[in-house]
């Protein structure tokens, strides 16, 4: 399952649930794992149906895996449900899957264009901000001027004065 959940590498964890049900024919948890990696294929969907019931074959307490994992739809209530218990996001495994898959897309084309506003005003206040430096940097250049003309006549005045 480490291949499957954390890498995502859906083949190689396929690889390794085969090699464990080749060494152990009636280890349940590979023959699960194997079966739901193979769903990810459409063309391997027999083969997983297949695989669960033969466990069930030999496991009756597994009497309604093969219907939940034969049914095409998600039950959400029940993966909140399983989510909670388990204290982890299984949404996650059906992003790719309607109607989440619809909800998400959605969601996404409108945070899509939120973002492109946001950057557009990003740029816009940049600019902005560049254009009140440069007006902050040339009234401290006239400043200076001011200050050294004013430096000069009193340094005039003063040399009239002697």
């Amino acid at each position: 399952m480490i291949y499957h959940d954390i890498f995502q590498d859906t083949p190689e964890a396929i690889n390794c649930f085969q090699k464990a049900v080749e060494i152990s024919p009636r280890f349940t948890i590979a023959k699960l794992n194997l079966g739901f990696a193979l769903r990810k294929f459409p063309d391997k969907y027999d083969e997983a149906a297949a695989i669960y019931k033969d466990i069930l074959s030999y496991d009756p307490y597994e009497s309604t895996l093969f219907g939940i994992y034969k049914r095409e739809s998600v039950d959400i209530d029940k993966l909140i449900l399983f989510s909670r218990l388990l204290n982890k996001n299984l949404f996650l495994y059906y992003l790719n899957e309607e109607p989440l898959k619809s909800m998400f897309s959605k969601d996404m084309v409108t945070l899509q264009n939120r973002i492109l506003e946001l950057e557009t005003e990003l740029s816009s206040k940049g600019e902005k901000l560049k254009d009140l430096t440069d007006i902050i940097e040339t009234q401290k250049k006239v400043i200076s001027l001011y200050e050294a003309n004013v430096s000069n006549k009193a340094g005039g005045r003063n040399k009239r004065s002697r």
